[in-house]
Formats: structure tokens, sequence, C-alpha cells
């Protein structure tokens, strides 16, 4: 069995993941994990998830996962309607299809611009 992480943004994605994606992909041999954002660390070191608050966060995030060499792949589920305002592309896409919105924001998040 091969992991992947699924870096989602709430308990509803979380939920979807683990209830609908992955016991369908576990018999194509993936193990999907569900990640859920975090949103915030206390100076005690309890952590509080679900939600995006800053594209900073959503990179540290990823950039953990990405560093475990347990899993073969990390993708994400994240609100496009929610995104935060510092995200990469959220500030240059306008018109087209809803489709191609997303394409443009996904592409600014795979580069980074």
């Amino acid at each position: 069995m091969r992991k992947v992480f699924v870096y989602v943004e709430g308990q509803t994605e979380e939920t979807f993941v683990r209830d609908i994606l992955a016991p369908y992909l576990s018999q194509k041999d993936l193990i999907l994990w569900p990640v859920l954002a975090k949103t915030k660390r206390t100076s005690s070191g309890a952590t509080f998830k679900g939600g995006i608050t800053s594209y900073g966060r959503i990179r540290r995030d990823i950039i953990e996962l990405l560093r475990d060499s347990s899993a073969i792949r990390v993708t994400t589920m994240i609100d496009y309607y929610a995104l935060p305002d510092d995200f990469p592309g959220k500030n240059r896409v306008s018109g087209g299809t809803p489709a191609q919105r997303v394409a443009f924001l996904e592409d600014a998040f795979r580069t980074g611009y």
C-alpha cells in the first residue's frame, strides 16, 4: 500500500477523504491520510485545527508533510471561496470560467506566485 497525504481545510473535507475517497482508493493500493490544517499553536504546545488562516501557514504545513518520506504524494483539498488574501495569485485572478479561475490559482499555488 502507498500512502498519500491529503492536506484538508476542515472537518468536512477530512470526513469526505476518510469516508468516501479512502475506501475507494484503498482498492487501488492507496492509503489516503487526511491531515487537517493547523490554525493555531499555543505556547503550551496545544494545536487548533480546521480552517485556513494564511498562505504562510499552508506552506509551512505542506513543507512539513513533504519531509515525511512515508508518503508517495501530498495533495490538497482547500475551499476556493475562502482562500486567504495572501494566497498566491488571489489578487490577480479575474474573469474566465470558474474552472479557469481555479486552474489559474492552482498554477500560482504550485509555483508560489
